[in-house]
């Protein structure tokens, strides 16, 4: 049978689409597979101080913008697969919550009252998961509470401690956050809401239904004494029995200060608890009457294999100054502050660490081998 040129030509153009096809299948196929490690990022105390209103205060625009804030971190918060942080201010509304400064309707410390554009800096910033469970909850009443988780939520963001547990679904991985306070500052909890004042007993049977339900349970607990790195005997205990209930990692806020971090053993499971992220955004700082380093935190990045096994550990020591953009938290990089944070964060670490650009890795595996 006698092929023409122009049928060669069609058979030749078939096979070539043929295989742009598969090779096309392939490499979408290699974009879209799900990544081998999830990453979950997590900060603590975002704080709203007066100073930090005056500065995000434009009057060009006649509004606030808190984006400057996060911008050096903001690149890395990103990068998470699921990044978390403790909001320990309100947002109940303009003059909502009467204090002294009152600055343009909005307070800072005693009783903290944020502007609404706060969360959209925070989302954009990367931040996926935002705490309203601390002891400056109420500073704004129940109705600035549920104003302030309304505003999230319209932002965008995903809110832990107003519901029993939030549930989350990373790249095939069912992540349950927790949040939860000692207490907040006198003010009644409203009903229906435990975690605004937790009892443990209650507390540990959510995180033991959460169990049921994820493949990662991760607890934000709001305790601890303030400004002490060192968490007390009473601290330990708890989060051991959470960890022997079901936690996978426990976040504790509160101090203001860094704690250490452990791998905790209890009953027949082991858990990550971080005993203190200290301030990720305020004003407070070092001073000669408060000697202590609120300015400092640490940012912490968590490798978790698909089956939610922790593998790695990324500690980023993190630093507030105040500068002409106006207070923003970066990166630790001064030897003394970075010798501080290794004293106070790695202290009696059980595992051995290695510097990166800007954090410590811990590779969370060592004790298996």
């Amino acid at each position: 049978m006698h092929i023409t040129h122009k049928k060669r030509v069609g058979g030749t153009i078939a096979v070539l689409l043929l295989l742009f096809g598969v090779t096309a299948y392939v490499l979408l196929s290699c974009f879209h597979k799900p990544a081998a490690v999830i990453r979950i990022g997590a900060v603590g105390d975002i704080m709203i101080h007066a100073g930090q209103l005056s500065d995000a205060w434009d009057a060009e625009t006649a509004s606030f913008d808190f984006a400057p804030a996060f911008a050096p971190m903001s690149r890395l918060m990103i990068r998470q697969s699921l990044m978390i942080g403790n909001l320990e201010t309100t947002c109940s509304g303009e003059g909502f919550v009467s204090g002294d400064p009152m600055i343009r309707g909005y307070t800072g410390y005693p009783l903290f009252n944020t502007p609404d554009t706060i969360a959209k800096a925070l989302k954009g910033s990367g931040f996926d998961v935002i705490g309203v469970a601390n002891n400056h909850a109420l500073d704004g009443g129940p109705e600035g509470w549920q104003r302030t988780i309304s505003v999230l939520q319209e932002a965008g963001l995903a809110t832990a401690g107003d519901t029993t547990c939030t549930y989350q679904k990373v790249q095939g991985l069912t992540i349950a956050v927790l949040a939860a306070t000692y207490g907040t500052n006198g003010y009644p909890a409203p009903t229906g809401f435990p975690s605004l004042q937790y009892g443990d007993d209650a507390l540990r049977q959510d995180i033991r239904a959460a169990r049921k339900k994820a493949d990662l349970v991760i607890l934000m607990m709001h305790d601890g004494e303030e400004y002490e790195s060192a968490p007390s005997e009473a601290l330990i205990s708890r989060t051991d029995a959470f960890v022997a209930d079901g936690c996978d990692l426990i976040l504790v806020s509160h101090a203001h200060v860094p704690g250490p971090i452990a791998m905790r053993h209890a009953g027949e499971r082991h858990g990550l608890v971080l005993y203190g992220l200290g301030n990720f955004i305020s004003a407070q700082t070092w001073t000669e009457e408060h000697p202590v380093h609120c300015e400092r935190g640490l940012m912490a990045s968590v490798d978790v294999k698909r089956d939610g096994q922790l593998i790695g550990l990324r500690l980023y020591p993190t630093v507030c100054t105040h500068a002409e953009q106006g207070y923003q938290t970066g990166i630790l990089r001064d030897a003394e502050g970075l010798q501080w944070f290794e004293e106070t964060v790695l202290v009696d670490q059980q595992y051995t660490y290695k510097t990166a650009e800007g954090c410590y890795v811990i590779d969370l595996r060592q004790e298996e081998e």
